[in-house]
């Protein structure tokens, strides 16, 4: 089988191996143990790929290149005259030669292939809205269309739309799905951990106006200024990492907050299961990964109510919800750091939850969508 994944995620080149980023290369190399070739189309960037890029696992890649492009100001609209037609054409054509069309959506790459895809109405065909798909959120002009065309049965045919999250009003082709980090043979028996010392904060994603790092150094401030013991580690890397690290200098912060910058998956994972909580007071996701890995290993996630974080803290029994509201954040999460029983309770119910969500429940699901 010929499967087609139209993805605006950058890729790199190396050795003879194509890469790209890790979370996405990974999922992607599940889909491709049912498939003899993958037909990539994505942008190829230059330069060298980083830590977290990792390889295709497939053996036979047929990769086409597209120019990357955005509508954010006049200049890259001008550059998107000429991309968008190349782009599109080149997607018809890999479509045209593919038996499965796979997207991942949201994205101005994706957008095109829900477009083209239409072209197609006999293929098999899947996406993958990595995004927010709660319709009442606010969400990009783009997304909304892309939204509006996965979820046409007509326009999409024989299209399963794979979203974060169980949402009401939902035609017949959306289907509810998860992502994942760990396989059954990951799970041990962990015990949660006391507050015998530090109580210990981790924030595991980039560094960036939307993920709110600040936010949840200003949290772990006001449990310091409450009298706890608190530590708090950051794990990820972007342009907020210089600002957010004279913020600790200027709170005198520097003895118990720190910068770990990236750091392998292994890492992180050794970071969550010496962790008592995990904050992530982020402005937009689609299912939070960060937040999976940490409730898989009890570290108790704090989390603003965006996209499908309610259902996955089942409405704050197995995480805490933030409001946004710093003082009420802090008080909520000093309650809990002042119950032991109650911590373990919600750390042991986070972790019995993401547990189902493995590896290899992923695949078993992955293979029944393939046939």
């Amino acid at each position: 089988m010929r499967f087609a994944i139209v993805t605006h995620v950058p890729h790199f080149f190396k050795d003879g191996r194509y890469l790209a980023y890790g979370p996405y290369v990974r999922e992607m190399n599940v889909w491709s143990r049912y498939v003899s070739e993958l037909v990539i189309v994505a942008p190829l960037a230059e330069g060298e790929p980083t830590a977290l890029d990792v390889p295709y696992e497939a053996v036979a890649i047929d990769f086409r290149a597209v120019p990357p492009f955005s509508l954010t100001s006049l200049r890259a609209a001008v550059v998107a005259i000429t991309a968008v037609p190349r782009t599109f054409f080149g997607i018809l054509s890999a479509f045209r030669k593919a038996d499965h069309l796979h997207l991942r959506c949201p994205g101005n790459v994706g957008l095109l292939g829900c477009i083209a895809q239409f072209f197609f109405p006999g293929k098999q065909k899947t996406a993958k809205y990595a995004g927010n798909w709660d319709p009442d959120a606010p969400q990009p002009r783009s997304y909304r269309i892309q939204r509006a065309l996965l979820s046409n049965e007509w326009f999409s045919r024989r299209m399963k739309v794979l979203v974060y999250g169980a949402w009401p009003c939902n035609t017949s082709n959306i289907v509810p799905f998860f992502t994942a980090s760990y396989r059954n043979d990951d799970i041990i028996n962990l015990d949660v951990r006391e507050f015998l010392g530090p109580i210990q904060f981790v924030f595991s994603g980039a560094l960036v106006p939307g993920k709110q790092p600040l936010y949840a150094l200003k949290i772990v401030h006001g449990l310091i200024s409450r009298g706890f013991n608190a530590a708090l580690s950051f794990y990820g890397s972007g342009p907020c990492q210089v600002l957010l690290e004279h913020e600790i200098e200027k709170l005198g912060l520097q003895h118990v907050v720190c910068c770990k910058g990236s750091v392998s998956a292994s890492e992180m994972m050794d970071a969550f299961q010496q962790s008592h909580f995990t904050l992530l007071p982020s402005l937009s996701e689609g299912w939070p990964k960060a937040v999976a890995e940490a409730m898989f290993w009890k570290s108790v996630p704090a989390a603003l109510p965006v996209s499908c974080i309610p259902y996955m803290l089942d409405e704050g029994n197995r995480g805490v919800i933030l409001s946004g509201d710093l003082d009420r954040d802090i008080a909520v999460l000093s309650a809990l750091c002042s119950s032991p029983d109650d911590y373990r309770k919600m750390a042991e119910e986070a972790a019995q939850w993401s547990q189902q969500f493995t590896l290899d429940r992923f695949g078993a699901e992955i293979e029944k969508l393939m046939q």
